[in-house]
């Protein structure tokens, strides 16, 4: 391991950064996120993030201070927005390698940071600047402070769980308080060393921990009167109690499945991992009980909420990385009966996802250039597992196994960039009204499919101002095109036609046509000069 220790170090990095600077923002969560924070720098309004077709994705603000400071840094662009969060899931990292081995010992520490960078869920949350990478790693940082508070007390782990604490909530609110608690209450339930946990003095540190989020909140208060805040509590206490939010639900087990799938690569290695994992915990194994307890506390109590979205259950990933170490080390479970037939669904799973890779490009009628990357992708996977069946046998079969989880995830983010062309509309939109008629300044947006802040944010970024029209009548449409003479009008074709036929002539027009991300279906944009 030591030999190739400095090789998957430079993977990781590798995976954490490949194309964060050329791949489009997501048109919905990561656009909002970055227009909050360009909003933030223009405006100096710190407290309330706000942003065109914006609302609904409004959060405690301390990850959008983090994009609004990488702003600052590398100007307005994709790197800069993701940046705050490749640092979180590097600093995430480091945690699980350098706290990890306090307990689990080297060598099954750097394990587990390997299996995360061969895992899918924590690898995204390093490209895509969602609060959940920011979230996971206070998440991490509290978890090692009440595991090392439990161990061998000190003020240096209680000052960090709190800090942690209080960090995560002006992240993402209460998720770190339902994980941390839920992890403590285990714990004290399970642990002989309960009464440790009392160190952590919840009755003198929650009030400081809670007072930078109070801060922040009595200051949105005396902005706006309390507006913000109590939509807050509405959306994001409310709403997920009483059902799911953007239909995004399931049944119990829900997230569980997400989990497999997330670790896919390791699959094989999963079933035994919770089986002795639980299995230690009933027999009081110190090691298994607290990877246990920290696996349940991040993830057994949403599967009973409504909203199933994945990332909910982020702090589980950090865990189940360690406990699927453990199982790597010991080799190929061919132990049992059950264990040889999870490992045959398991290769028969990667063979099929392979072959679909292969084929079904053809079926999809993607660009030559992406068909050919994707039967590629599907041949490497083919081959990856093809090679580690053959080497089955091998003393350091583990490599082989973390090596082609990690060359798999990589060659992903590789092709990443041609996949997303057929999601670009935004970026493709904004480029195509900059050069349309750079000197025109004001863009309607008559047509916003989804209503994507990615448009608005693209537009912004070219130096366009956007004026949400898609609220405009017929005839109001006429009028803004005869009366802002320095503007570009985005409009649907159906829009396009009726504005034609009012004025009598064919109007000059670009078109730019793509798949929408996290909407179903195309969406084809008429950029349409005013009175020109």
């Amino acid at each position: 391991m030591q030999r190739y220790q400095k090789y998957f170090v430079l993977a990781i990095l590798a995976i954490l950064l490949i194309n964060n600077h050329s791949i489009p923002l997501w048109d919905q969560d990561e656009a909002a996120y970055a227009g909050f924070g360009y909003n933030m720098n223009e405006s100096g309004n710190f407290l309330v993030p706000d942003f065109m077709y914006s609302d609904v994705h409004r959060k405690p603000p301390l990850h959008f201070w983090c994009i609004a400071l990488s702003y600052k840094v590398f100007g307005y662009n994709e790197f800069a927005v993701r940046f705050p969060s490749f640092l979180a899931i590097l600093g995430t990292l480091l945690l699980m390698y350098y706290q990890g081995k306090k307990f689990l010992g080297q060598r099954k520490a750097f394990l587990g940071v390997l299996v995360i960078a061969g895992s899918y869920l924590v690898t995204i949350l390093a490209k895509i600047s969602l609060t959940d990478g920011t979230l996971l790693f206070f998440s991490t940082l509290s978890a090692f402070g009440i595991i090392q508070t439990l161990r061998a007390p000190n003020w240096q782990w209680i000052f960090l769980f709190w800090l942690g604490f209080a960090l995560g909530i002006l992240t993402k609110g209460p998720p770190i308080i339902i994980f941390t608690g839920a992890l403590v209450g285990i714990l004290f339930l399970v642990h002989p060393l309960r009464i440790n946990l009392l160190k952590l003095r919840p009755w003198f540190f929650m009030p400081l921990a809670l007072a930078p989020a109070f801060t922040w909140g009595y200051l949105t208060y005396l902005n706006d009167g309390g507006v913000f805040l109590k939509w807050m509590y509405d959306w994001y206490v409310l709403e997920r109690i009483n059902g799911a939010v953007f239909g995004q639900t399931g049944p119990i087990g829900t997230h569980l499945f997400c989990l497999l799938g997330f670790f896919l690569f390791f699959l094989l290695f999963i079933p035994r991992a919770l089986f002795d994992m639980a299995k230690g915990m009933v027999q009081k194994d110190e090691t298994a009980t607290l990877l246990f307890s920290w696996f349940l506390a991040g993830w057994f109590l949403y599967e009973f909420s409504p909203s199933k979205l994945p990332t909910y259950v982020i702090a589980a990933h950090i865990p189940l990385a360690f406990m699927i170490a453990f199982q790597i080390e010991k080799g190929f479970p061919y132990r049992t009966i059950f264990d040889k037939l999870v490992t045959n669904i398991h290769f028969i799973i990667q063979f099929m996802l392979g072959i679909a890779l292969f084929i079904l490009p053809y079926f999809l009628d993607f660009p030559a250039k992406l068909t050919i990357l994707l039967i590629a992708l599907g041949l490497l996977l083919i081959s990856i597992n093809v090679l580690l069946i053959y080497k089955r046998q091998h003393n350091n079969l583990y490599l082989y196994h973390l090596a082609g989880g990690m060359v798999f995830v990589f060659s992903l983010w590789a092709i990443a960039p041609s996949l997303t062309q057929l999601l670009s509309s935004s970026k493709q939109l904004g480029a195509a009204v900059n050069s349309k008629n750079a000197s025109k300044q004001q863009v309607f947006i008559g047509h916003n499919f989804g209503e994507q802040p990615s448009l608005a944010f693209y537009l912004l970024k070219n130096g366009k101002q956007p004026i949400d029209a898609t609220n405009l009548s017929n005839d109001e449409l006429v009028k803004a095109y005869a009366n802002a003479p320095q503007s570009i009008i985005v409009l649907n074709q159906e829009k396009y036609d009726f504005l034609c036929q009012a004025l009598g002539k064919t109007l000059p027009y670009k078109s730019v046509s793509t798949f929408i991300v996290d909407r179903k279906g195309k969406s084809d944009y008429y950029i349409v000069p005013a009175n020109p």
